[in-house]
């Protein structure tokens, strides 16, 4: 499962993490792109527009599930 991951600075020099709910699996660099100019483009116009001045760097996470164990098989012995 990839994720799509922002880094903004604030209007104060702090970072903030936003991570959008879209489909990064079938999206193109450009496209993603795209998302994040505007996601800043639309926040410019909301009360909460100082918390994302800036974009630091975006980054596609890929999280992959690694089982350490079957639930039947680990049971404390007795």
């Amino acid at each position: 499962m990839k994720r799509l991951k922002i880094i903004f600075l604030t209007a104060d020099g702090k970072r903030h993490t936003f991570t959008p709910k879209v489909n990064v699996e079938k999206m193109s660099q450009a496209e993603m792109q795209m998302v994040v100019i505007n996601f800043l483009k639309k926040n410019q116009t909301t009360r909460t527009a100082n918390l994302f001045e800036k974009v630091e760097k975006a980054v596609i996470l890929e999280k992959k599930t690694t089982p350490l164990f079957k639930k039947k098989s680990w049971q404390p012995k007795k």
